[in-house]
């Protein structure tokens, strides 16, 4: 479990906000970052990749509106994609339950981030003063080297530690859990992903042709069980032909 747990750790350092060195923000935070990558990537670590999609994509529905404008953090989705991933795989319990565990999570996570943004001040006026002196070395060190071992500590450290030593408690807990318990969190869970599609409704909504599109959409999946590639292409079929008619109204000859 030792070696899952480091390379659990590692891939959420590489997919936190304020690492840079896998292709920075574009390749990490949104990429490895994303709760169903964080799944996947946790599942093959640990032998199980169809469960670790499923957790995360059931994760990442929570949330899939949430977006980090300017650096500020509502909740930290890469913590509860890996370690609420890996806790859920490990205690054996239903992907609705493992977002009940992983919302929690995510909220611990932002101390993290809040630390890391308060601590880093100290760099910061380091910096400034390195850069009065023409200490080019010590300027660089001060914005790429003492940030990041900092950044280091506040990720990958406690994400090892949860996932390496919370493997035999997460399984204790979810043993000791009664079965009106696990129902009520089967419940609150199931209904938390509606919660992060509403987040991202109320962002996207500009007029009511958005819920038109949304109510097809939902028939086509719910009603008429049309896969979902086929949904999104004819998404971005009506997309085309919205766009199209938004700059190029129709004017009716008299």
């Amino acid at each position: 479990m030792l070696i899952q747990a480091l390379l659990i750790a590692l891939f959420a350092y590489l997919g936190w906000l304020a690492t840079p060195w896998f292709g920075g923000e574009p390749i990490g935070w949104y990429t490895l970052g994303r709760p169903m990558i964080a799944g996947t990537i946790v599942g093959a670590i640990l032998g199980d990749i169809r469960t670790g999609m499923i957790v995360g994509a059931t994760i990442n529905a929570f949330y899939i509106g949430a977006i980090t404008p300017g650096g500020a953090m509502a909740a930290d989705m890469n913590m509860a994609g890996y370690v609420g991933t890996a806790l859920a795989i490990m205690a054996k319990v239903e992907p609705a339950v493992a977002v009940a565990m992983a919302v929690p999570i995510g909220l611990v996570g932002t101390f993290g981030w809040q630390a890391f943004s308060t601590l880093n001040v100290f760099w910061v006026h380091l910096a400034d003063r390195h850069a009065d002196e023409l200490k080019l070395r010590a300027f660089t060190f001060d914005l790429a080297g003492g940030p990041q071992i900092l950044n280091f500590l506040l990720r990958f450290v406690p994400v090892f530690l949860v996932v390496y030593l919370g493997a035999p408690i997460a399984e204790r807990i979810a043993a000791l859990i009664p079965g009106w318990l696990t129902h009520i969190l089967t419940v609150v869970g199931t209904m938390l992903p509606a919660v992060g599609f509403a987040v991202l409704i109320k962002m996207m909504y500009r007029n009511p042709v958005m819920l038109a599109y949304l109510a097809i959409g939902f028939v086509l999946v719910a009603v008429g069980k049309m896969p979902m590639v086929g949904v999104a292409l004819l998404g971005l079929g009506l997309a085309g032909v919205h766009s199209y008619l938004s700059t190029h109204p129709v004017v009716q000859e008299a």
